[in-house]
């Protein structure tokens, strides 16, 4: 990455008091800048939705924001949990929500991306595909990207829904985009890594696996880490698509890498996390952490969070585990960070602040 596209992001990075979207911000930063928790002796707080839970929460100004299979997002006091309004869509969800300026942008089973007004609950647009959207949108500059279960790739325009391109690929598109200022970055059930044109949406390149990507990729300098169900993690080079390296796990791979120092970490659906050299692809260590991952971790200083088992902490330099709390199982969620506090959602369809 550029420093052009870095500049660029930084227009749309979270602020220290903010998480936007899946893993904090469009830098995949992964709450860097968060403290290094003990394990948390209580639960602050714990409010449940009514339904299973299978994204990630977001967080602005005092407020959690969360979507549900019923189909609603929530808008929640962090400080209580008390629930300050819901809207309902069209369908389930499976999207993590993203903020961006006064709304919250979210993807629904109906083809639908919404964005919802964070202060009222009312909606502000809808934009509309012809497949499921599971994808969280990747916003920056001003624009929204995503993917469709009808095998296109979308920009809209963030304040307005008005649609900018349409991009035809291979497959069902269920991996959120990484987005710089030239390109966008996302993986499809095409079995391809696909780089496109950020202002036009034509490719530039499109890099084949064995089976298909529904991971999420993060960028570590100038290379792309992505996993694939094909079993390996890639490491390819972002401007040209060109495989630099692979590293072979033990089963499928959908959940999404996070970078720190020079390293990658990622989960496997057999149960490890694997942190690699993300310049070479070198093992650096792997952990039993689970039956089966699916959800991203998240580094926070001195630290990974995964929700598998329960909530772990894991000692980012050898792997060992830190700490585990019994809650927050979800299979898709993350963790979030918010000083001494860590947000956490269930499959259950319980929410819990933890401290």
């Amino acid at each position: 990455m550029g420093k052009n596209d870095r500049d660029a992001m930084a227009g749309e990075v979270a602020g220290n008091n903010d998480w936007v979207t899946l893993l904090k911000d469009n830098t995949r930063t992964q709450g860097l800048g968060a403290a290094a928790l003990e394990n948390p002796g209580k639960a602050k707080w714990q409010m449940r939705v009514g339904s299973s839970i299978r994204t990630a929460p977001v967080w602005r100004d005092g407020t959690l924001y969360v979507t549900s299979m019923q189909g609603h997002l929530h808008a929640i006091s962090a400080d209580n949990g008390r629930e300050k309004w819901k809207f309902k869509a069209g369908g389930q969800i499976y999207s993590t929500p993203a903020l961006h300026g006064k709304n919250v942008l979210f993807g629904c089973n109906d083809g639908r991306v919404y964005a919802v007004n964070a202060e009222s609950g009312a909606k502000a647009w809808e934009a509309k595909t012809d497949g499921e959207v599971w994808a969280s949108p990747a916003v920056l500059g001003g624009v929204a990207y995503f993917g469709s279960g009808d095998g296109h790739a979308y920009a809209v325009e963030a304040d307005s829904g008005n649609g900018k391109w349409k991009q035809t690929l291979g497959g069902r598109i269920h991996s959120t985009a990484y987005a710089t200022e030239k390109a966008i970055y996302l993986g499809c059930g095409d079995g391809h890594v696909h780089s496109l044109d950020a202002v036009t949406g034509k490719d530039i390149w499109s890099t084949a696996t064995a089976n298909g990507v529904n991971s999420s990729p993060a960028l570590a300098g100038h290379t792309l880490v992505i996993g694939s169900e094909d079993f390996f993690v890639y490491g390819i080079d972002a401007g040209t698509g060109a495989v630099k390296w692979k590293y072979e796990t033990g089963l499928g791979i959908a959940s999404s890498p996070a970078v720190s120092n020079g390293v990658a970490v990622i989960g496997g659906k057999d149960g490890f996390l694997y942190a690699l050299e993300a310049a070479t692809g070198k093992l650096k260590w792997k952990a039993r952490a689970g039956e089966v991952i699916t959800a991203p971790p998240v580094f926070g200083a001195g630290i990974i969070y995964i929700q598998s088992w329960g909530l772990q902490a894991l000692d980012p330099e050898d792997g060992k585990i830190l700490w585990r709390a019994g809650l927050g199982g979800s299979i898709q969620g993350a963790p979030i960070v918010m000083g001494k506090t860590i947000y956490v959602t269930s499959e259950s369809g319980d929410v819990y602040a933890l401290e």
